[in-house]
Protein backbone atom coordinates (compact mmCIF):
# COMPACT_ATOMS: atom_id res chain seq x y z
CA UNK A 1 0.00 0.00 0.00
CA UNK A 2 1.38 3.66 -0.71
CA UNK A 3 2.30 5.56 2.00
CA UNK A 4 0.88 8.73 3.37
CA UNK A 5 3.63 10.74 2.99
CA UNK A 6 6.37 10.48 -0.04
CA UNK A 7 9.45 8.39 0.47
CA UNK A 8 12.05 6.40 -1.54
CA UNK A 9 10.92 3.55 -3.88
CA UNK A 10 11.78 1.15 -2.42
CA UNK A 11 17.32 -6.24 19.70
CA UNK A 12 17.59 -6.53 20.25
CA UNK A 13 16.88 -10.25 22.32
CA UNK A 14 14.24 -11.74 19.56
CA UNK A 15 12.18 -14.52 20.74
CA UNK A 16 11.26 -16.94 18.92
CA UNK A 17 8.40 -18.70 21.38
CA UNK A 18 6.99 -15.11 22.02
CA UNK A 19 4.94 -15.22 18.73
CA UNK A 20 4.88 -19.30 18.23
CA UNK A 21 2.76 -19.42 21.33
CA UNK A 22 4.35 -22.74 21.85
CA UNK A 23 7.52 -24.06 23.57
CA UNK A 24 10.17 -26.44 22.26
CA UNK A 25 8.81 -29.53 23.17
CA UNK A 26 11.80 -31.66 24.29
CA UNK A 27 13.63 -28.09 25.08
CA UNK A 28 16.94 -27.68 22.42
CA UNK A 29 19.10 -30.42 22.34
CA UNK A 30 22.82 -30.98 21.27
CA UNK A 31 23.39 -34.04 19.34
CA UNK A 32 27.02 -35.71 19.39
CA UNK A 33 28.11 -33.47 16.39
CA UNK A 34 27.03 -30.21 18.11
CA UNK A 35 24.22 -29.85 15.85
CA UNK A 36 21.11 -27.52 17.32
CA UNK A 37 18.23 -29.62 17.35
CA UNK A 38 14.62 -29.26 18.38
CA UNK A 39 11.64 -31.55 17.96
CA UNK A 40 8.80 -29.12 17.61
CA UNK A 41 7.14 -28.65 13.54
CA UNK A 42 4.70 -26.03 15.00
CA UNK A 43 7.05 -23.36 15.59
CA UNK A 44 7.78 -19.89 13.69
CA UNK A 45 11.41 -18.57 13.21
CA UNK A 46 12.94 -14.86 12.99
CA UNK A 47 13.66 -14.12 9.61
CA UNK A 48 15.84 -10.47 8.94
CA UNK A 49 15.63 -8.76 5.81
CA UNK A 50 16.86 -6.12 4.15
CA UNK A 51 14.88 -2.82 3.96
CA UNK A 52 15.89 0.97 3.03
CA UNK A 53 13.32 3.97 4.04
CA UNK A 54 16.00 6.25 4.13
CA UNK A 55 19.23 7.07 2.50
CA UNK A 56 20.84 3.58 4.89
CA UNK A 57 19.92 0.34 4.79
CA UNK A 58 18.77 -1.65 8.17
CA UNK A 59 17.49 -4.97 8.93
CA UNK A 60 13.65 -5.54 9.93
CA UNK A 61 12.23 -8.72 11.10
CA UNK A 62 9.36 -11.15 10.25
CA UNK A 63 7.87 -14.11 11.80
CA UNK A 64 7.62 -17.03 9.50
CA UNK A 65 5.88 -20.45 10.68
CA UNK A 66 9.55 -23.55 10.56
CA UNK A 67 9.25 -24.93 6.86
CA UNK A 68 11.96 -27.72 6.92
CA UNK A 69 13.01 -29.23 3.68
CA UNK A 70 15.80 -31.11 2.08
CA UNK A 71 18.40 -28.86 2.39
CA UNK A 72 19.46 -29.03 6.78
CA UNK A 73 19.69 -31.58 8.66
CA UNK A 74 15.70 -32.93 10.56
CA UNK A 75 15.42 -30.54 13.58
CA UNK A 76 18.55 -28.13 13.26
CA UNK A 77 16.37 -25.14 13.85
CA UNK A 78 19.09 -22.40 13.52
CA UNK A 79 20.23 -24.37 9.79
CA UNK A 80 16.06 -24.44 9.27
CA UNK A 81 16.14 -20.82 9.62
CA UNK A 82 18.69 -20.06 7.56
CA UNK A 83 17.60 -21.89 4.70
CA UNK A 84 14.60 -20.19 4.81
CA UNK A 85 15.99 -17.12 4.99
CA UNK A 86 18.14 -18.12 1.27
CA UNK A 87 14.74 -19.00 -0.14
CA UNK A 88 12.12 -16.91 1.06
CA UNK A 89 11.03 -13.44 0.25
CA UNK A 90 9.50 -11.08 2.48
CA UNK A 91 5.93 -10.83 3.22
CA UNK A 92 6.43 -6.86 3.31
CA UNK A 93 7.09 -5.36 -0.16
CA UNK A 94 8.94 -2.78 1.42
CA UNK A 95 12.15 -5.43 2.29
CA UNK A 96 14.41 -7.16 -0.06
CA UNK A 97 16.56 -10.59 0.35
CA UNK A 98 19.65 -10.64 -1.78
CA UNK A 99 20.63 -13.88 -0.59
CA UNK A 100 20.05 -17.02 -3.45
CA UNK A 101 18.39 -20.91 -2.24
CA UNK A 102 21.08 -22.64 -0.61
CA UNK A 103 21.40 -26.03 -1.17
CA UNK A 104 23.00 -27.38 1.68
CA UNK A 105 22.92 -25.69 5.45
CA UNK A 106 24.05 -26.82 8.56
CA UNK A 107 24.98 -25.67 12.28
CA UNK A 108 26.69 -26.40 15.54
CA UNK A 109 27.46 -24.97 18.52
CA UNK A 110 31.00 -25.00 20.12
CA UNK A 111 31.27 -25.19 24.16
CA UNK A 112 32.31 -21.12 24.35
CA UNK A 113 29.38 -20.40 22.56
CA UNK A 114 30.22 -19.53 18.86
CA UNK A 115 27.41 -20.80 16.13
CA UNK A 116 29.24 -22.27 13.38
CA UNK A 117 27.35 -22.40 10.10
CA UNK A 118 28.12 -24.27 6.95
CA UNK A 119 26.10 -23.15 4.02
CA UNK A 120 26.23 -24.21 0.29
CA UNK A 121 28.57 -21.54 -2.15
CA UNK A 122 25.37 -21.29 -4.08
CA UNK A 123 24.00 -19.03 -1.31
CA UNK A 124 25.95 -16.42 -2.43
CA UNK A 125 25.21 -13.76 -4.85
CA UNK A 126 27.31 -12.59 -7.05
CA UNK A 127 26.65 -9.14 -8.14
CA UNK A 128 26.44 -7.70 -3.98
CA UNK A 129 29.22 -4.64 -3.65
CA UNK A 130 30.74 -4.12 -0.15
CA UNK A 131 28.60 -2.36 1.54
CA UNK A 132 25.43 -4.59 0.22
CA UNK A 133 27.74 -7.66 1.45
CA UNK A 134 28.06 -6.42 4.89
CA UNK A 135 24.09 -6.08 5.27
CA UNK A 136 23.74 -9.51 3.76
CA UNK A 137 26.05 -10.93 6.31
CA UNK A 138 24.17 -9.22 9.09
CA UNK A 139 20.87 -10.37 7.99
CA UNK A 140 22.15 -14.14 8.41
CA UNK A 141 24.40 -13.41 11.16
CA UNK A 142 21.12 -12.04 13.14
CA UNK A 143 18.89 -14.89 11.30
CA UNK A 144 21.16 -17.43 13.08
CA UNK A 145 21.62 -15.91 16.53
CA UNK A 146 17.99 -15.23 16.89
CA UNK A 147 16.93 -18.40 16.06
CA UNK A 148 19.57 -19.66 18.35
CA UNK A 149 19.43 -17.53 21.31
CA UNK A 150 15.30 -18.58 21.27
CA UNK A 151 16.52 -22.10 21.38
CA UNK A 152 18.28 -21.01 24.50
CA UNK A 153 21.53 -22.34 22.70
CA UNK A 154 22.81 -18.44 22.63
CA UNK A 155 22.51 -15.57 25.33
CA UNK A 156 19.31 -14.16 25.55
CA UNK A 157 20.74 -11.14 23.84
CA UNK A 158 21.92 -13.03 20.45
CA UNK A 159 25.57 -11.36 21.09
CA UNK A 160 27.25 -14.97 20.08
CA UNK A 161 30.49 -15.19 17.43
CA UNK A 162 28.88 -16.68 14.23
CA UNK A 163 31.71 -18.13 11.74
CA UNK A 164 30.78 -19.10 8.41
CA UNK A 165 32.14 -21.90 6.37
CA UNK A 166 31.48 -22.59 2.72
CA UNK A 167 31.10 -26.35 1.69
CA UNK A 168 32.81 -26.95 4.72
CA UNK A 169 36.19 -24.54 4.46
CA UNK A 170 36.65 -21.35 5.91
CA UNK A 171 38.44 -18.65 3.54
CA UNK A 172 35.53 -18.28 0.93
CA UNK A 173 35.59 -14.84 -0.40
CA UNK A 174 32.19 -12.35 -0.18
CA UNK A 175 32.60 -9.38 -1.94
CA UNK A 176 36.31 -8.84 -0.72
CA UNK A 177 35.37 -10.11 2.82
CA UNK A 178 36.96 -13.51 3.62
CA UNK A 179 34.70 -15.66 5.98
CA UNK A 180 35.69 -18.24 8.76
CA UNK A 181 36.42 -16.22 11.10
CA UNK A 182 34.38 -14.71 14.45
CA UNK A 183 32.00 -12.52 13.38
CA UNK A 184 29.05 -10.99 15.38
CA UNK A 185 26.14 -8.54 15.15
CA UNK A 186 26.56 -4.98 14.60
CA UNK A 187 23.58 -2.84 16.46
CA UNK A 188 23.62 -0.28 13.75
CA UNK A 189 22.40 -2.75 11.24
CA UNK A 190 19.09 -2.76 13.25
CA UNK A 191 16.55 -0.70 12.13
CA UNK A 192 16.54 2.64 14.26
CA UNK A 193 12.37 2.16 13.66
CA UNK A 194 10.29 -0.43 13.18
CA UNK A 195 6.46 -2.00 13.29
CA UNK A 196 6.09 -5.12 15.30
CA UNK A 197 2.61 -5.63 15.60
CA UNK A 198 0.89 -5.59 13.53
CA UNK A 199 2.66 -8.01 11.64
CA UNK A 200 2.38 -7.58 7.90
CA UNK A 201 -0.85 -9.18 6.44
CA UNK A 202 -1.92 -10.76 9.04
CA UNK A 203 -6.07 -10.99 9.92
CA UNK A 204 -6.96 -9.64 13.47
CA UNK A 205 -9.94 -9.74 15.35
CA UNK A 206 -11.51 -6.43 16.24
CA UNK A 207 -9.47 -5.89 19.30
CA UNK A 208 -5.85 -5.29 17.83
CA UNK A 209 -2.77 -4.53 19.83
CA UNK A 210 -0.11 -2.50 18.63
CA UNK A 211 3.69 -2.11 19.30
CA UNK A 212 6.51 -0.21 17.67
CA UNK A 213 10.26 0.44 18.62
CA UNK A 214 12.19 3.24 18.23
CA UNK A 215 16.03 2.85 19.33
CA UNK A 216 18.13 5.72 19.26
CA UNK A 217 16.53 7.84 16.26
CA UNK A 218 14.69 10.83 18.09
CA UNK A 219 12.92 12.23 21.30
CA UNK A 220 9.69 11.62 19.43
CA UNK A 221 7.98 9.73 17.02
CA UNK A 222 4.34 10.16 14.80
CA UNK A 223 2.43 6.96 14.26
CA UNK A 224 -0.80 7.43 11.94
CA UNK A 225 -3.43 4.46 11.86
CA UNK A 226 -5.72 4.73 8.31
CA UNK A 227 -8.04 2.97 6.10
CA UNK A 228 -8.84 3.18 2.34
CA UNK A 229 -10.65 6.71 3.55
CA UNK A 230 -7.45 7.98 4.85
CA UNK A 231 -6.06 8.80 8.23
CA UNK A 232 -7.76 7.55 10.96
CA UNK A 233 -5.72 8.65 14.08
CA UNK A 234 -2.32 10.24 14.19
CA UNK A 235 -0.31 10.84 17.52
CA UNK A 236 3.01 11.98 18.43
CA UNK A 237 4.25 10.35 21.08
CA UNK A 238 7.11 11.49 22.96
CA UNK A 239 9.80 8.91 24.47
CA UNK A 240 11.94 10.75 26.77
CA UNK A 241 14.31 9.94 25.03
CA UNK A 242 17.91 9.57 27.15
CA UNK A 243 19.87 7.82 24.26
CA UNK A 244 20.21 4.54 26.53
CA UNK A 245 18.16 2.52 24.43
CA UNK A 246 15.31 0.96 22.92
CA UNK A 247 11.62 2.32 23.17
CA UNK A 248 8.26 0.72 22.46
CA UNK A 249 5.40 2.34 22.01
CA UNK A 250 1.93 0.22 22.48
CA UNK A 251 -1.10 0.61 22.31
CA UNK A 252 -4.88 -0.90 21.78
CA UNK A 253 -7.72 -0.23 19.39
CA UNK A 254 -11.40 -1.49 18.15
CA UNK A 255 -11.80 -1.22 14.71
CA UNK A 256 -14.12 -2.16 11.93
CA UNK A 257 -13.27 -4.85 9.91
CA UNK A 258 -11.69 -3.96 6.74
CA UNK A 259 -8.07 -3.14 5.51
CA UNK A 260 -5.87 -0.68 7.39
CA UNK A 261 -2.42 0.41 7.40
CA UNK A 262 -0.03 1.68 10.62
CA UNK A 263 2.87 3.55 10.13
CA UNK A 264 5.44 4.82 12.26
CA UNK A 265 8.16 7.65 10.97
CA UNK A 266 10.15 10.58 12.09
CA UNK A 267 10.03 13.68 10.44
CA UNK A 268 13.45 14.96 8.95
CA UNK A 269 14.37 17.63 11.31
CA UNK A 270 13.47 15.35 14.43
CA UNK A 271 16.16 12.57 13.30
CA UNK A 272 19.30 12.50 15.73
CA UNK A 273 21.64 11.58 13.32
CA UNK A 274 22.19 13.18 10.05
CA UNK A 275 23.25 10.28 8.04
CA UNK A 276 19.84 8.80 8.84
CA UNK A 277 18.53 11.80 6.36
CA UNK A 278 17.60 11.91 2.83
CA UNK A 279 17.36 15.31 2.43
CA UNK A 280 15.04 15.04 -0.60
CA UNK A 281 12.54 13.22 1.44
CA UNK A 282 10.32 15.30 4.52
CA UNK A 283 10.57 11.38 5.74
CA UNK A 284 13.51 9.16 6.21
CA UNK A 285 13.33 7.01 8.91
CA UNK A 286 9.49 5.15 8.29
CA UNK A 287 7.74 1.78 8.74
CA UNK A 288 4.49 0.67 7.68
CA UNK A 289 2.74 -2.52 7.82
CA UNK A 290 -0.93 -2.79 6.45
CA UNK A 291 -3.19 -5.82 7.98
CA UNK A 292 -6.89 -7.10 8.30
CA UNK A 293 -9.74 -7.13 10.58
CA UNK A 294 -11.96 -9.42 10.46
CA UNK A 295 -15.41 -10.17 11.61
CA UNK A 296 -15.34 -13.43 12.03
CA UNK A 297 -13.18 -16.06 14.45
CA UNK A 298 -9.67 -15.42 13.87
CA UNK A 299 -6.90 -17.27 15.25
CA UNK A 300 -5.64 -14.19 17.58
CA UNK A 301 -1.53 -13.46 16.78
CA UNK A 302 0.95 -13.67 19.98
CA UNK A 303 2.10 -10.10 20.36
CA UNK A 304 5.64 -10.05 19.15
CA UNK A 305 9.03 -9.42 21.26
CA UNK A 306 10.88 -6.50 19.88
Amino acid sequence: MAPRFARPAAIACVALLAVSGCSLLDGPEEDPSGSLRDSSSSLSVPLYWIGQPGPSPHLFREYVPLAPDETTAPGDVVAIAVSMMSRMRPADPDYENPWSPASSVGSSVSSDGTLTLDVSSDMFPEDLDADAARMALQQLIYTATATASSANVLGPDGTGSVVVLVDGRAGHSFAGKTLGSPMGRDDGARAPLWVIDPAFGQVHSREVGFKLVAERVAATVHWRLSDADGTIEEQVVDLHDDGSGPHEIQFDRVLEPGDYTIEAFVPNEDVYEERLVDPSEPVSIWDDHDFTVSDGDVDVPTPQDA
